[in-house]
Formats: structure tokens, C-alpha cells, sequence
């Protein structure tokens, strides 16, 4: 993310590092490396808005690797039954930016959805 000002009261999500749940508080001010919000003294602060609310109570990075795929490009799409499967990539989703929309093409009948977690494959 950019560098960001915060104000007093500001809604933000912190935690220490990367590998920490980010925690919802309230913003007070700058202290040395770090910021002071009303619960504790954090080292990594973002505004919490609709683009980073599904980032509560989850370690994700605010700023999701950009996978950049051509329409009709092979790739493998991660199910929600924790598998990689064949896929056709279609285009960006339209109503949430952190994923893909691809053509699902394992088995005789495919069918178009939308992946958050997408790779280059050769298949």
C-alpha cells in the first residue's frame, strides 16, 4: 500500500508482522517506527475500509500479488474442495478485484466461476 496519513480515531487494522491475524482499532498517533492506537502500540497500520475489511482476523497481505493472465491462457484454479484444477482464464471479476473469473475445464461439463487464487500452467 501507499503511504498513508492517518488521523486521530481513524478505523485501521494492525498487527506486528506478517504472519499475525490484522486486529481492528482505533488510530491515535505516530510513535517513532510504529503507531499508537487506543488498545497497543503496532509496527504495521492500514486504514480499514471496504477494500481491507476481508483482511480481519486473517494474516493475508493488503496487497494480494497481481497474477497477470491473457484471456483464453491456460491456468490451474484452486477449489474450494483445497485442489488445483484446469481452468481457461476469462477476465478480472467486475465485483471483487482480488479475484478472476476462469472456465472451469476438469471433466465432460465445464462451467464458469470465480477463483481467488489462480496460476500459470502448462496443461
Amino acid at each position: 500500500m501507499s503511504e498513508v496519513t492517518f488521523e486521530p480515531f481513524q478505523r485501521v487494522l494492525v498487527r506486528d508482522n506478517n504472519e499475525q491475524e490484522w486486529r481492528a482499532s482505533f488510530y491515535s498517533h505516530a510513535k517513532g517506527h510504529g503507531h499508537k492506537c487506543v488498545n497497543d502500540f503496532y509496527l504495521q497500520c492500514i486504514p480499514y475500509n471496504d477494500e481491507t475489511a476481508h483482511l480481519l482476523g486473517t494474516s493475508n497481505s493488503p496487497t494480494p500479488p497481481e497474477l497477470e493472465f491473457k484471456p483464453g491462457e491456460h491456468i490451474e484454479v484452486f477449489s474450494g474442495a483445497g485442489e488445483w484444477n484446469k481452468a481457461i482464464y476469462l477476465q478480472p471479476d467486475v465485483n471483487d478485484k482480488r479475484k478472476i473469473v476462469a472456465w472451469y475445464a476438469e471433466g465432460k461439463d465445464g462451467f464458469s466461476a470465480s477463483y481467488a487464487k489462480a496460476r500459470h500452467a502448462d496443461w
